[in-house]
């Protein structure tokens, strides 16, 4: 699956460079080798899944578990992002709970959010008022899962283990015009940590040797992303944004995929999301 989605996003760079249509300047990427004119797959329409955690909410491994159903169920095209923020993700003094999973994007989340419960997530969207509990993520994805893809949206990234930058190279190319206001948000997530978490459904309840997945651990520029031009949401525009994003020495990036979308800053809905492992 990922050698074929490898060299489908290779296809669709390299053809960018021979559209007709609004390019952002260099610099481009260009690999001849890949080029496939015969094929024009449909572009699938993925959900993306906010969820809201931390490792001493007794609750949240049932989000977490829900949103491993879910891969299971759609594979790549649900991409899950967890901030751990707010009360439940405080650290403690002792041998348990000590990993701060926090961030500083995470707390401006919150602080728009206003949590009252834990575990809680948004589905394609950011909008506060759809925040909802982990057992109707389900409906909701399928309800929307479906939706025409209006943008082809991808990455391709590179890491400098030696200055621990990554360069990431987002490519949207518009089906249709996007409406209203449009947002790109790029982030880098981290899984497999182990470590101590809450677990209602363990005895005993406190889990040593858990894996926390899909753990936020910082964006490339503000956490709601920045907004696009009109041009760049123009109908058959294709266009190449590249961000920079420094990698902390305490992260693994065997680990670590980057997250990119769109959405509409005034609905907040998200258009179009992708998802790439960083080291290949």
């Amino acid at each position: 699956m990922m050698k074929n989605l490898s060299i489908y996003l290779f296809i669709l760079i390299a053809g960018f460079l021979f559209a007709s249509c609004d390019i952002i300047e260099g610099p481009y990427l260009e690999d001849n080798n890949f080029i496939d004119t015969t094929k024009d797959e449909g572009i699938q329409k993925n959900v993306l899944i906010l969820e809201y955690t931390g490792h001493t909410c007794k609750s949240c491994p049932k989000a977490h578990r829900t949103i491993e159903q879910l891969e299971e169920l759609y594979s790549d095209r649900v991409i899950s992002v967890a901030f751990h923020t707010g009360y439940f993700a405080r650290t403690f003094s002792g041998d348990k709970f000590t990993t701060d999973f926090r961030t500083d994007q995470g707390s401006e989340m919150e602080t728009y959010f206003k949590f009252a419960v834990f575990p809680v997530g948004v589905v394609g969207n950011l909008e506060k008022s759809k925040q909802a509990s982990y057992s109707s993520w389900p409906s909701e994805v399928s309800a929307v899962i479906e939706d025409v893809a209006l943008v082809d949206l991808f990455t391709v990234s590179e890491y400098n283990n030696t200055s621990g930058e990554i360069e990431i190279k987002v490519g949207l190319h518009n089906k249709s015009t996007l409406e209203g206001n449009v947002s790109l948000a790029v982030y880098l997530l981290e899984s497999g940590i182990i470590s101590w978490q809450k677990d209602e459904s363990q005895d005993p309840i406190d889990v040593e040797d858990y894996e926390h997945n899909h753990v936020f651990r910082t964006s490339a520029g503000s956490v709601w992303g920045e907004s696009l031009s009109q041009s760049d949401c123009s109908a058959n525009a294709n266009i190449q944004v590249i961000k920079q994003i420094q990698m902390d020495p305490a992260w693994v990036p065997e680990n670590c995929s980057i997250v990119a979308f769109l959405y509409e800053t005034v609905s907040r809905d998200v258009i179009q999301c992708s998802s790439e492992i960083l080291i290949k």
